[in-house]
């Protein structure tokens, strides 16, 4: 046999090999997350419970030691999963009247809120990993808020500059192998920024961009958790108030939030498809300190719809604004945290779908 051809089939052969290592790893593992283990806090998180006397406790919640349940699984109950907006972020609100508590009783059943102030899509691939040890039968995530931010107040993907290794990374990232092997050679966890310092450059596009894929990454993992756990999943779209000014004075090529923001609210009660439209766009091309992209809208519905999960569209399920296509303003205390009657909202919204995901009574 020549050389060459000897070379072909040597090259077919590792293919083929390689090919089925990686099949065999994905029926194993799932989709690969991002190959760089990252976690919201200042200090890296090892175990987000601990069980102890038969009672599970969120240790990441801290004094408050709301997100605690028990061990054993005896009646119907629920994980409701996310940031601020799930849990800590209405203040003087009691817990009762966050929308996962409500969403519990409406529907007849036990609702666990294990949100917690600065988590985002790492911190919840990995809670959902850890809850496989005790059984929900549903988890609801509520998730996309603080990913663009906390990669801003983090500096994560701070060496991604070059275009090619941004590209070559990304291919990467789509393997099991690669993913196996980066976490054996440099087990990082980054966690470095400041959240009180909101100047200076820009989030590049390179680094928002790593930032939304590795979004998809995880909420594409949490997916296959789920189904592996015979969990159902509920999806739903970040959402946030549009008519929140915003954060980011400064003009940047040709896309001005401020600009944007103020001829979005001019043509409220007038034009109110066009005043959403230019408010989104305004909120898109602000400062990303904790807000969520139609990016990050899309990308939820997207995986949602190939994964098989149910998805809850909060963007367009709220209640709508006077003059605006829009959620109503009053739902909120700020830019995403919900006011009372937006707890109240949330839950009305989620409730049928839950309940229709677990095959209960439909709520009244």
């Amino acid at each position: 046999m020549r050389r060459p051809a000897r070379l072909a089939l040597g090259l077919l052969v590792s293919t083929t090999i390689f090919a089925l290592v990686e099949i065999t790893l994905r029926v194993a593992l799932g989709p690969p997350p991002p190959p760089v283990r990252i976690h919201s806090g200042i200090q890296s998180i090892e175990q987000y419970f601990t069980e102890q006397d038969g009672t599970v406790t969120a240790v990441y919640h801290g004094l408050l030691r709301r997100g605690t349940f028990p061990a054993e699984h005896n009646t119907t109950r629920i994980a409701v999963l996310g940031g601020s907006s799930v849990e800590g972020g209405t203040p003087g609100l009691p817990d009762e009247w966050y929308f996962a508590r409500l969403l519990g009783e409406r529907l007849g059943v036990t609702s666990v809120n294990l949100g917690s102030p600065g988590l985002d899509s790492h911190d919840l691939v990995r809670i959902v990993e850890e809850l496989s040890a005790w059984r929900f039968d549903a988890v609801v995530v509520y998730t996309g808020h603080n990913d663009l931010g906390n990669t801003w107040f983090h500096q994560r993907y701070g060496t991604l500059r070059a275009g090619l290794a941004m590209r070559t990374q990304q291919a990467l990232e789509h393997l099991q192998i690669y993913t196996l092997l980066r976490w054996a050679v440099a087990p990082t966890w980054l966690a470095a920024g400041n959240h009180d310092n909101v100047d200076g450059e820009r989030l590049s596009d390179a680094r928002r961009a790593v930032a939304l894929r590795h979004y998809e990454a995880n909420l594409r993992r949490i997916a296959w958790l789920a189904e592996r756990q015979s969990s159902a999943l509920v999806l739903v779209t970040p959402v946030s108030q549009l008519t929140h000014a915003p954060v980011d004075r400064e003009c940047a090529d040709s896309t001005c939030p401020v600009e944007l923001h103020r001829q979005g609210m001019d043509l409220r009660g007038h034009d109110p498809d066009r005043s959403a439209a230019l408010l989104v766009r305004a909120r898109d091309a602000d400062h990303p300190l904790l807000t969520a992209t139609t990016e990050s809208e899309q990308i939820v519905r997207a995986v949602a719809a190939e994964t098989g999960a149910t998805l809850v569209d909060a963007v367009s399920g709220l209640p709508r604004a006077d003059g605006i296509s829009g959620p109503a303003p009053d739902l909120f205390l700020d830019r995403i945290h919900f006011s009372q009657r937006g707890h109240k909202a949330m839950a009305r919204l989620l409730a049928p779908a839950v309940a229709e995901s677990l095959e209960l009574p439909a709520p009244r």
